[in-house]
């Protein structure tokens, strides 16, 4: 009985994990590996003001984050732990949900992971990419310390891995950090805190990974690769600009969206497509409903989201709710 807990606390964590790289929607930050602890939060550093939307007395406020922030950074907003001081309810991020929740289900979803995670027949990495773009790939790996072991592991695993050092190489950590802050101003405050992932079924992701053409990854692949080339030293400057609050450079940056490319490129699952669809209509549905009920709601968007033409607060815009900018 014993071991069979260790094989099923074993599964869970790697399901985590691997289901994550698999699914292109989720491979840049879900490969990046461990739940991130939560920041230290000191007023050090108070990130960018509030997006305010409104129906007559009924307000959401929304804090823009970024996916990639300074290392180590302490962080802070004395307007954040007002807004949800005071408010009714803390919308959680739009996501996908695909946790197995039979747990007899565990080690066979684990073990299909490992198969999927490595290429058919055992192929080195070397035989599956065309060899320029694996020349390249050793330059990044070896610039990166990036193990060996990569080799025998499919493009999309690898890219999210090599992609999670670059960007720890750079001073830079993954931002997942401050949605924990944010949920545990909303505990400490005993504020309601309201899911809106949407629920997916791991094995149809892990069939959507299957069904994912060689092509499509191998050019996800090198879409990844570029971003480490090209972008590093963007997101580094964009990272900082978010630290300080500086919305006008927030503004003028870049928001390169790897996940959406890789998602456009011919042989890509409609499935994983339509489940990211699904997941930004859950959380605008969520709005809608707290916008209705609530006199306060708190919620925090990516900024390159925010600041995307069509979308969350675009759609909110034309639905007839007014929005303002910072």
């Amino acid at each position: 009985m014993i071991a069979s807990r260790r094989w099923i606390a074993l599964a869970k964590r790697g399901l985590r994990s691997a289901c994550a790289a698999l699914a292109l929607s989720t491979l840049v930050v879900g490969a990046a590996a461990d739940p991130p602890d939560e920041l230290t939060v000191t007023g050090r550093y108070p990130g960018p003001p509030l997006w305010r939307v409104s129906s007559g007395a009924h307000e959401l406020w929304i804090f823009g984050m970024l996916s990639v922030i300074p290392k180590d950074i302490t962080w802070g907003s004395v307007i954040v732990e007002r807004v949800i001081g005071r408010a009714d309810e803390v919308l959680l991020p739009p996501g996908v949900d695909a946790a197995a929740r039979n747990p007899f289900r565990y080690i066979g979803l684990f073990f299909r992971v490992r198969k999927l995670s490595r290429n058919e027949d055992g192929a080195p990495l070397k035989d599956v990419l065309p060899s320029d773009l694996y020349a390249r790939y050793a330059t990044i790996r070896d610039r990166y310390g990036g193990p060996r072991s990569l080799e025998k592991e499919r493009p999309a695993v690898v890219a999210g891995r090599l992609y999670a050092r670059a960007i720890d190489a750079s001073g830079l950590t993954f931002g997942g950090k401050l949605q924990s802050s944010i949920e545990r101003l909303a505990r400490d405050a005993h504020v309601k805190r309201t899911d809106t992932e949407v629920r997916a079924d791991p094995g149809d992701l892990l069939d959507a990974a299957q069904a994912l053409s060689r092509q499509a990854e191998i050019d996800c692949f090198a879409t990844v690769l570029a971003s480490i080339e090209n972008d590093l030293p963007g997101i580094a400057a964009r990272a900082r600009a978010w630290a300080v609050g500086d919305i006008e450079a927030l503004r003028r940056f870049d928001y390169p969206d790897i996940e959406g490319e890789c998602l456009s490129f011919a042989g890509t699952s409609e499935g994983l497509r339509s489940t990211l669809r699904r997941a930004e209509d859950a959380w605008l549905t969520a709005a809608q409903r707290a916008l209705a009920e609530n006199g306060t709601t708190f919620a925090a968007l990516g900024v390159g989201e925010l600041l995307r033409p069509d979308g969350p607060l675009a759609r909110l815009r034309e639905l007839g709710y007014e929005v303002r900018e910072p």
